[in-house]
Order: C-alpha cells, then structure tokens, then sequence
C-alpha cells in the first residue's frame, strides 16, 4: 500500500511538470496571446459590419483608411495580431524546414 501511496505521489509531480512546460511553451504562450488579441479585436470592432462594408468597396484603401480612422487601441490590437500572425508563421516554416531536413538526413 505504501509503495501505491508514493507512485501516486510521483506521477501527480510528473503530471504537474508536464503541464507546466505545455502551458509554457513559447508556441503556446504565442497562440493564447494571438487568440487574447481576437478576442479584444471582436470587442471593440464590429467585424462583420467590416467585411460587409468592404464587399462594396473594392480594394486595399478601404482596409487602410478604415485602419487609419480607428482609435489607436484598435489600430494597436490589429498590429498586434498582424505582428504575432507573421511570428507564428515563421516559427511554423522554421519547423517544416527542420522536420524535413531531418526526415532527409535520417
């Protein structure tokens, strides 16, 4: 029974750590902060009323004036979520490049 006790013990320490590095990770951190991002995003712009009106307004001085005539929070937000979409982006490109070099190499 004693010897049960103290397994238990252990696995809970390795569950806890391996929980702790998932959550720590620095793609995840990206993701949660990515989808925190969104999130404010949807909260302070109506995003369907956006693509909506953009349907009648062709083109890309639609988005750049709409981006240029929001407070400097939304325009923070969008930056925010460009700069971290591009992040994650290289990040994953970095690691197709690497898992296929190694599939290569092995």
């Amino acid at each position: 029974m004693n010897n049960f006790v103290l397994e238990k013990s252990v696995m809970r320490r390795v569950y806890l750590i391996w929980m702790g590095r998932l959550l720590t990770h620095r793609v995840t951190i990206k993701l949660a902060l990515f989808a925190f991002l969104l999130w404010e995003l949807a909260a302070y712009v109506f995003v369907r009323a956006v693509l909506e009106n953009a349907s009648h307004a062709f083109g890309p001085s639609y988005f750049l004036g709409a981006f240029m005539h929001t407070q400097l929070i939304t325009q923070a937000i969008i930056l925010g979520i460009v700069l971290l979409a591009g992040w994650l982006g290289w990040d994953a490109l970095k690691n197709f490049r690497y898992a296929r070099l190694q599939r290569t190499t092995v």
